[in-house]
């Protein structure tokens, strides 16, 4: 059975990096819902976090802006592509 604070369960996990567009919610969603530790946070901002005895094995680094556009005007393209292909059908 898994504790309702946290309703996943991570046993382990190895060295990981995610970029984020909007880092203090990632921060949120891995401390508050998986129960992940900060251990670390460096001068850049990247947020080192730790679940179990490891010192830390994920990091959550925030998006720059240059590819935060790019990603948002891929996500914009495949949503038009998508209503137009839905709009034909």
């Amino acid at each position: 059975m898994t504790d309702p604070a946290h309703p996943i369960r991570v046993r382990k996990i190895g060295h990981v990096g995610l970029y984020c567009r909007d880092l203090a919610k990632m921060v949120d969603f891995y401390t508050r819902v998986l129960g992940f530790k900060v251990s670390d946070v460096n001068e850049k901002g990247m947020t080192f976090l730790r679940f179990g005895g490891d010192h830390h094995s994920f990091v959550l680094a925030q998006m720059s802006p240059k590819s935060r556009k790019k990603a948002q005007a891929r996500r914009s393209s495949s949503r038009s592509r998508w209503r137009s292909r839905a709009w034909m059908r």
